[in-house]
């Protein structure tokens, strides 16, 4: 009697389906920041202060600027997935002013458009921070002054744009030599100089696309 008990349970379990485990969800990713992020909400501070600067509620188009809006939605600006600007874009827009120090905040910063505008002073050394910044367009503005040395360390930089900025004067920095990406320098409508250093002008011949810009006289300060 046991053992036709036995042989019971035993084709019973036998024929029994059976449960799959599936493994547990994996964790979130840690890494990930939502578009609200404390670095989301800094950039758009710094677009904040970016616009009052420069004649914000003067400017030609400037859709969106300053509203409940995600700054990806603001004219001319571009974020990520995390809400980090990516590319501003504000060329020919009636921007006026000085060019904020704060700009140089905006860390993910890939592309900066900023030409034929009314900008004016001088180049803020802080761009120098934008250690992810490929496109440099800063022409036919009213800067003034000398090139900030804290260029070169834009380790990413393809183009820099300066020309028809008459106010701009003084030898290109020695530390624009580091930039091994730079690809394409604009200096025409400027007062400024290429230094004579033979590692200097062989850098520079060795760009795809330049002007001619004239030597710097030997006592000029690097």
């Amino acid at each position: 009697m046991l053992a036709a008990v036995a042989w019971a349970w035993a084709c019973e379990s036998s024929t029994a389906p059976s449960v799959a485990v599936l493994p547990p969800d994996p964790p979130p990713d840690s890494t990930a920041a939502p578009p609200d992020s404390t670095a989301a909400r800094a950039d758009r501070e710094t677009l904040v202060a970016f616009y009052r600067a420069t004649g914000g509620p003067g400017w030609t188009a400037g859709g969106n600027w300053l509203t409940d809006a995600p700054t990806g939605d603001w004219h001319g600006v571009e974020t990520d997935a995390f809400g980090r600007v990516e590319r501003l874009s504000l060329g020919r827009n009636g921007l006026t002013g000085p060019i904020p120090p704060e700009l140089g905040n905006l860390a993910s910063l890939e592309e900066l458009y900023l030409e034929a505008n009314g900008l004016t002073g001088p180049i803020p050394p802080e761009l120098g921070n934008l250690a992810a910044l490929d496109w440099l367009r800063l022409e036919e503005n009213g800067l003034t002054g000398p090139i900030p040395p804290e260029l070169g360390n834009l380790a990413s930089l393809v183009g820099l744009f300066l020309a028809n900025n008459v106010g701009l004067v003084g030898p290109l920095p020695a530390s624009l030599v580091g930039l091994r990406q730079l690809e394409a320098l604009t200096t025409w409508g400027t007062a400024l100089c290429a230094p004579p250093d033979p590692g200097f002008q062989t850098w520079f011949r060795a760009l795809q696309v330049f002007d001619t810009i004239p030597l710097c006289d030997p006592g000029a300060a690097p």
